[in-house]
């Protein structure tokens, strides 16, 4: 029995028709080493903390050259905004005080100290605090990685002509969209004034944002068509709405060559 074709109204943030199969994008699952360190480890475990930021400075600093050279200056300085965030000493210096006090491993602290910011920016419920978590979260997930020696491979498994579905996306999964791969987006969360929304603007590819029952919804594999003009998206269509869809695409191209 076919599946029960379904309608949802988000936020249209960047247009265009698309249609294809949804690839779920899940959140990493970190697995944080708990090691206690002895006294004279303390300092060569602060000098690993270094490194590591001084590796992800330059790995943002290389994607902000890249996209401001791809998409144009205002992609790329979102990405100033993950630079300051590195420069920020209110969070460094905890990090720092608790691996001296608490002589455990640079990751382990890291992870408490990232947890507890989070938490506190999570509270706050206008959108400029929220971008502001997305940014910090984004940043020391790809610090923790680098501290572990791991790369995130959340978007290496996507395939052809695939809709990327996500609780949110965050401007480093934006930047290493395959477009050759990746038609259509689906969040969550999310505004049009979103770093990430002004990213799938750039890209070009239809996005709808703020859909909050996705998840509940859409399985991996599932048949998806989005509506980046209308802000719709429709979960198992049928092949009249195929159709039909095609044909407002079709559409919507002449008037726009006209």
């Amino acid at each position: 029995m076919a599946a029960k074709e379904i309608r949802i109204k988000g936020i249209g943030v960047s247009g265009g028709i698309t249609q294809g199969q949804a690839s779920i994008l899940k959140p990493q699952d970190f697995q944080v080493p708990t090691r206690r360190i002895t006294a004279d480890q303390v300092g060569p475990e602060i000098k690993r903390l270094e490194s590591a930021l001084a590796k992800t400075r330059e790995q943002i600093t290389q994607i902000q050259l890249d996209i401001s050279e791809r998409l144009g200056p205002e992609e790329g300085a979102i990405f100033s905004a993950h630079l300051m965030v590195l420069e920020d000493k209110q969070w460094i210096y905890p990090v720092v005080n608790r691996i001296q006090n608490t002589q455990m491993n640079a990751e382990h602290c890291l992870w408490g100290i990232f947890k507890e910011y989070l938490a506190r920016f999570r509270q706050i419920r206008d959108e400029e605090a929220r971008q502001k978590t997305i940014d910090l979260e984004d940043v020391l997930r790809r610090l923790l990685n680098n501290l572990l020696g791991i790369k995130n491979h959340n978007l290496d498994a996507v395939g052809p002509h695939s809709i990327l579905v996500a609780r949110e996306l965050t401007p480093s999964d934006s930047a290493s969209l395959d477009r050759e791969k990746v038609v259509g987006l689906v969040t969550q969360f999310g505004t049009r004034g979103s770093h990430a929304a002004v990213m799938a603007r750039s890209l070009q590819v239809p996005t709808v944002v703020g859909v909050e029952e996705a998840l509940e919804h859409i399985h991996q594999g599932d048949l998806l068509i989005v509506d980046g003009d209308e802000g719709v998206l429709i979960i198992h269509p049928t092949p009249q709405t195929c159709t039909s869809y095609q044909k407002i695409k079709e559409a919507r191209h002449t008037v726009l060559r006209i």
